[in-house]
Parts: C-alpha cells; sequence; structure tokens
C-alpha cells in the first residue's frame, strides 16, 4: 500500500544518486535504486519560461535503524529542492 507525501527532504548525493535522505527526524539510508526517471518541463511548465526545467524522480529502497521501506523522492532542477512524493511501506 502507498501513501502520497509531497514533504520537502533534505538529500544527500554521491556520484549524481541519491545515497540518503532525511524525513520526520529520521535519517534513511538507500539501500538500492529501484527506478529513476526524468519528467521534462512540457507536461508542467509555462511557455513564458525559457530554461527547460525538469523534475527528476528516484523510487529507492531505503530504511532508517527502525523502518524500512520504498521512497519516491522528486529533484526539482529549477530550485534544486528534494521532495518525498510517496512511500511505500
Amino acid at each position: 500500500m502507498s501513501r502520497m507525501v509531497g514533504s520537502e527532504v533534505e538529500v544527500w548525493i554521491r556520484d549524481g544518486r541519491p545515497i540518503g535522505f532525511a524525513w520526520q527526524g529520521r535519517t534513511y539510508s538507500v539501500r538500492w535504486i529501484v527506478d529513476h526517471w526524468v519528467v521534462l518541463c512540457d507536461t508542467w511548465c509555462t511557455e513564458a519560461e525559457t530554461v527547460l526545467p525538469h523534475r527528476e524522480h528516484w523510487r529507492l529502497h531505503a530504511g532508517s535503524h527502525s523502518t524500512e521501506g520504498v521512497y519516491e523522492l522528486s529533484h526539482h532542477a529549477e530550485n534544486d529542492r528534494w521532495s518525498l512524493v510517496r512511500v511505500w511501506d
């Protein structure tokens, strides 16, 4: 079962890939990457934007000391912000 979240999170990157993130006071380590894809601007931006923004999505198997699951993170390239989009427990 999954649930939508929409929370901003802090993400740690190594070699261009997430290796961990912090959410609700817990630190999660990425165990493995399940999937990765990019959504280009044309699906959600306005014509006034001159740079082609995109969102990079990462579906990750990750865990903390007390929980483990699959998490979908989204990186918003235009403002360099990360969000936790969905959680599968």
